[in-house]
């Protein structure tokens, strides 16, 4: 039987070496006041982490920031697991993802996108098409928590770029999707609507300063 051997593209390996490089200076540096030697540690993992994620992986380098946190005394594994992977937001997405499946295995997002690709006003030019993606997740924002609506809207843009002939190589794509999930966002920050962090946000503010913020306060500030 032939043996399998381990390969890494060298650009790859090269990117990891770095990105771990840039870890270990943060966590063999002397402190810069002030920084304590944990909040050192911890900004080298989290720069670290980020670059990895962002140049070489989406899953293990997750992974791995949980062990280093565990490591670099601002909490235990124990802590670092419980805050993260068993945190309630990771079973949220997971449940938002399954009802996006789920809308899409019905049907709905196709009839949806059919739609959305008939109306005149979408179809007049390339920008007003792409802005009323924007637009379309920003709505959906003002009314949904931001996790659900963001599955639901790369959802539906995919089926969108699949109808239009996109491949993943091609780069409009990647720039409506930014403009998408950037709308969802900003309809999240319009209303406090389904939105426990601004409704969390409220509640403190009130606290804190002992005036009343209405809803329509809130409202002609947001919109």
């Amino acid at each position: 039987m032939e043996k399998q051997r381990f390969y890494m593209q060298p650009s790859v390996l090269i990117k990891i070496l770095v990105c771990a490089a840039v870890i270990a200076a943060f966590w063999f540096a002397p402190p810069v006041a002030p920084l304590t030697e944990i909040g050192m540690r911890v900004i080298g993992v989290f720069i670290g982490v980020i670059l990895l994620l962002s140049l070489v992986d989406t899953v293990w380098p997750a992974m791995l920031a949980v062990v280093l946190l565990g490591q670099s005394g601002v909490c235990t594994i124990n802590e670092a697991i419980s805050g993260s992977i068993g945190n309630w937001i990771i079973y949220f997405v997971l449940m938002s993802f399954i009802m996006t499946h789920a809308l899409n295995e019905s049907g709905f997002t196709d009839r949806l996108v059919a739609k959305f690709m008939s109306m005149k006003l979408v179809s007049k030019s390339p920008w007003i098409f792409t802005i009323s993606l924007g637009v379309l997740g920003m709505l959906l924002g003002c009314f949904m928590d931001q996790v659900p609506a963001t599955a639901f809207m790369l959802a539906f843009v995919s089926r969108i770029y699949k109808e239009l002939g996109y491949t993943g190589k091609d780069s409009y794509p990647h720039v409506a999707n930014i403009l998408t999930v950037f709308g969802v966002n900003v309809g999240g920050a319009m209303t406090p609507i389904s939105h426990s962090l601004a409704i969390l946000g409220i509640g403190i503010y009130e606290g804190a300063t002992g005036n009343t913020l209405s809803l329509f306060s809130y409202l002609a500030f947001g919109v």
